[in-house]
């Protein structure tokens, strides 16, 4: 289910032209939600799920 989630936002990203390292420092961002450990293995996810996709 994340996978899906990770992935339906790495396709509304590309297709709005945003490039994987923009994608990537948006994840990377501060955030009250996730600590840094956590936005690096998303970060990393992202990052498999963009290379994956068409």
């Amino acid at each position: 289910m994340i996978v899906l989630a990770i992935s339906g936002v790495v396709k509304l990203a590309s297709s709005q032209g945003q490039s994987l390292d923009e994608l990537t420092a948006e994840v990377l961002q501060d955030d009250f939600m996730l600590d840094l450990i956590q936005r690096r293995c998303l970060s990393n996810l992202v990052e498999q799920v963009w290379q994956v996709l068409p």
